[in-house]
């Protein structure tokens, strides 16, 4: 996400990048895969960390537009950025 940078991964709060670094890092998928996720993880923990809660305020609003919820659509991520 490049036109929206409240909603990059680069710039995901610290504790949550290290909690997705630890999934990617753990997960069961082939070296091809592994790779890949190596390049994720590095994307976004080179990026600065957003403390400001911007992506959850513009998360928010898309949600209330498109009259749905992040927590119903992607609990998991929702859970982890505290998304209520």
């Amino acid at each position: 996400m490049h036109d929206a940078p409240y909603f990059s991964i680069a710039q995901l709060p610290q504790r949550v990048k290290q909690q997705i670094t630890n999934r990617l890092v753990t997960a069961p998928v082939s070296e091809k895969n592994k790779q890949e996720f190596v390049n994720i993880i590095d994307f976004m923990n080179n990026g600065v960390s957003d403390e400001s809660g911007l992506m959850l305020a513009k998360m928010k609003e898309l949600d209330a537009r498109r009259n749905e919820s992040l927590a119903t659509v992607e609990p998991e991520f929702a859970r982890l950025i505290n998304y209520e």
